[in-house]
Formats: C-alpha cells, structure tokens, sequence
C-alpha cells in the first residue's frame, strides 16, 4: 500500500510538476512527522496549562486580599496587552540569558529551558490571561444564591468554587473559552521565531530543500484545518457533554416561546383583551367583542402591538363557525387542527369560568 502511495505521487512529479515529495521521500516524510508530533504537544500542553491558569486566576480575582487581586490584574493587563510574539523573544532571549546554565560532559553551556519549553511557558501565559477574563465572566454569571447555598452546607470558600462555582461557570463561558484555545492552537506556529521544530518550520526546511513552496504550504494548510477542525469537534462534544438547562444557553433558546398568532381583522391575536380595552379595541378595530382577542395590548391600553404585562392564560381563537374559542393547553399545542373548537369548551359571557363545556349556556359572541 504504501509503495503504490509513493509511486503514485512520483508519477504526479512527472507528470504535472507537483513534487510532493513527503509522501514519497521517507526522510521529508520523518522530518514532517516530528514537527506535526512537536505541534500537537504543543497545542495540548499550553491549552492544559492555560486552562488551569485560567481558573487559578479567577479564583484570586475574587480574593479578599487587595494585593493578589492587584496581581492577577497586573498578570492580565500585561499579557493581553502585548503581542505574544514580543512575549516569546521576551522569555527566550531575555529571561532565558539570565537564568544559570549547566555544563555538559564536553564543557558546553546547556540552559536549564530549551527552546521548546520557553514557547510552552510564553504562549500558555498568554491563552491563561485570557481565560483568567473568561472565567471570571462566568463565575460572575453563578447566582450569588447558590454560593450562599454551598456555604449554608457547610462548603468552605475553596470547596465551594471548586466543586459548585466552577462547573456552572464552565458551561457559561464555554463558548468563549472555545475560541480563545482554538486560537491558541493556531498561535503555536510563533514558536518557529525560536526555532522550535514544529510543523511550520519543518515544512519550511522541506520546501527550502527541494523547492516545491506552493505543495508544501497546500500540506501545512490542509494540516493546520484538520487540527483545528478535530478541537472544534472536541470541544463542541465537551459542551453537549456539559450542558444543563439554564446555563450555557444563548438567550434565543432559553425564551419563552410565543404563542401562535392568529388575525382577527387587523389584529394578530397573541392573548386576550382586557375588558376594559374593549371599546378603545372597538373604535379601532382590534378586537370584535370581550369574548374575542387583539394584539396583546399593555393594561394601559394606549396602543396596540405591546404585550401586557400579565398576559391571560387563556388562548383565544376564532373558531370557523364564527364563535371564540379557548384552550388550555401550551402556546405550542393550542392550535387547533379544525378550528372548530379547542379543547370543546366554549367561552360563556358573564361567568366566572371564561370557558364551560359544549351544550352549557353557549351565546354567540355580541357584533357577529
């Protein structure tokens, strides 16, 4: 299998002139492994680290100590507010050159952080102040009554962040955290600036060597969009997996929905009329009788088109017979398939009950 995948793409070099010479070249082919397996090391490290930053500092956010508060503050503003290349040659050329170094057994200088582990430490510092801001947004988001809650149970402040504060503010800010890690994983490709033997920069020695820039960056872009798309599946499970109703719900999903709308002249029929908008209804034509619907108006009946404030339970409608119907049941259920009648109760006027069963003191509905 794999000789006919290499005679192929040397027969494409031929032929066409696109010389992908990984998938026949078994040394390009090591060479691309290492950096794809460097990147991938990379991007789990720092999403990890970063994470627990992230948490570590949110939790001193909310410190009652005003000098950890200053300094995950300092952490925040100074990491998110400079460029995580800058940050990188910062550690490497900077903070590594003052660091002691240890001797090797033929006399050279080895530092005690490679190259590779100072890109970890940069770009984890740099995605964990970003998640210190995403989960502060979501712990601000837990009632402050379910913290109370947890104390009341006997939760130390500790125990209750850990085990109640921060699986809810998980699910809120999931979202965001999704982002800022899938880009974290495409900001890897800076640690090539260090010489850190990643995909882009073993991509960069193949193409280098054999010339053949334009198949070698089609690889690396086919790479990189099936690694981002592998974490975005991740974590798009990890927030199904996560979900709980209330929390991590955009606010389309958790409205109520509205009932269906019904016209009655000009008017859509979403509750019933209050009585005493009926000859203000009347005049405009909103509304037929107080037995009939209109467009939901608001008790001081100043104009049609806003929802009351205390909408009435019951679902209005007019039946094709003529005659107002009315329901119990859900908006989403209450339509009827008829129109005949819904649920077979009637609306009686003058009584207490606005619905009675069929057959009772049945009135057709005054100005029909």
């Amino acid at each position: 299998m794999i000789d006919t995948i290499q005679a192929w793409f040397q027969h494409l070099y031929e032929t066409t002139g696109l010389n992908f010479t990984i998938f026949y070249d078994p040394y390009d082919w090591h060479r691309y492994v290492g950096g794809l397996r460097t990147t991938l090391m990379l991007g789990v490290t720092t999403i990890l680290a970063s994470l627990a930053i992230g948490a570590v500092g949110a939790l001193l956010q909310s410190s009652p100590s005003r000098l950890l508060r200053g300094l995950v503050n300092g952490f925040v503003v100074l990491f998110c507010n400079t460029p995580p290349l800058v940050q990188i040659f910062f550690f490497y050329f900077g903070i590594g050159t003052l660091l002691p170094a240890a001797q090797t057994a033929d006399g050279l200088r080895a530092p005690i952080l490679d190259n590779v582990q100072w890109a970890i430490v940069s770009l984890s510092l740099f995605a964990g102040a970003f998640n210190v801001e995403i989960f502060r947004s979501g712990i601000d988001a837990v009632p402050k009554t379910t913290v109370e809650a947890a104390e009341a149970l006997g939760y130390t402040r500790l125990k209750a962040y850990r085990h109640v504060v921060l699986p809810l503010a998980l699910r809120v800010c999931l979202p965001a955290l999704n982002n800022n890690l899938i880009n974290l994983l495409k900001t890897t490709t800076l640690a090539y600036a260090i010489a850190v033997p990643e995909t882009l920069y073993a991509v960069k020695q193949i193409w280098s060597e054999s010339q053949n820039v334009l198949e070698m960056m089609l690889v690396l872009l086919a790479t990189y969009a099936v690694l981002v798309g592998a974490l975005v599946w991740i974590m798009h499970r990890w927030e199904q997996a996560l979900r709980i109703p209330g929390y991590g719900r955009s606010a389309a999903d958790t409205r109520t929905p509205r009932p269906p709308a019904t016209r009655v002249g000009r008017a859509i029929c979403r509750s019933c009329c209050p009585s005493r908008c009926l000859a203000t209804a009347r005049r405009s034509g909103f509304a037929r009788s107080t037995a009939g619907c209109c467009a939901a108006w608001p008790p001081s009946c100043s104009r049609p088109g806003r929802r009351m404030a205390a909408p009435c339970p019951l679902r209005w409608r007019w039946s094709s017979v003529g005659r107002p119907c009315c329901s119990r049941a859900s908006p989403l259920t209450s339509r009827s398939r008829s129109w005949r009648c819904c649920s077979g109760r009637w609306p009686v006027r003058g009584s207490a009950s606005p619905c009675s069963p069929r057959g009772g003191s049945c009135r057709a509905p005054p100005g029909r």
